[in-house]
């Protein structure tokens, strides 16, 4: 089963190695949620910034319009 956390979407198959960890079967996005949520050691994996309000992800299909800030 893989989850993903609910501050910035990193997933793993182990739910203990995130911040706030949600089934991905659930799902959801990620949008409006403050960068300073996002666990210091995710930060580097956060490749994806919503053009609308800011928010990261490491998967820009968790944000509503997702923009790639590095490759």
């Amino acid at each position: 089963m893989k989850y993903t956390c609910q501050n910035c979407g990193v997933t793993t198959d182990i739910s203990k190695d995130l911040c706030n960890p949600i089934n991905e079967g659930q799902g959801g996005k990620f949008c409006g949620t403050p960068s300073d949520r996002i666990c210091d050691d995710k930060q580097k994996m956060m490749a994806y910034k919503c053009e609308a309000c800011g928010s990261l992800a490491a998967d820009g299909d968790h944000l509503c319009f997702p923009s790639q800030i590095h490759s």
